[in-house]
């Protein structure tokens, strides 16, 4: 059924989002920049008719916050991100 067909998809995406977190908080450039970019527009999911989960809230802090510990590694994406956000 769609129903659990969209609860799969929901709790995958929860699972890549901890992954990522994970690989971020570990170290990991490629994480931290793809981690900063999901809070740049955060995301959410609709759960049922008239209702929403935010996974990731929209938050230019915390973006940039990653962006700059992925950029401190030398990835070049991260600093092109910053230097967008600070023109």
């Amino acid at each position: 059924s769609s129903k659990s067909s969209m609860h799969n998809n929901w709790f995958d995406l929860k699972k890549a989002v901890h992954y990522l977190k994970l690989g971020a908080e570990a170290g990991d450039d490629y994480a931290q920049k793809n981690y900063g970019d999901l809070f740049l527009e955060g995301i959410s999911i609709q759960v049922g008719s008239h209702k929403e989960e935010t996974l990731v809230p929209k938050d230019i802090k915390q973006a940039k916050y990653w962006w700059k510990k992925a950029a401190m590694q030398g990835n070049e994406v991260a600093k092109e991100r910053l230097q967008k956000i600070y023109e």
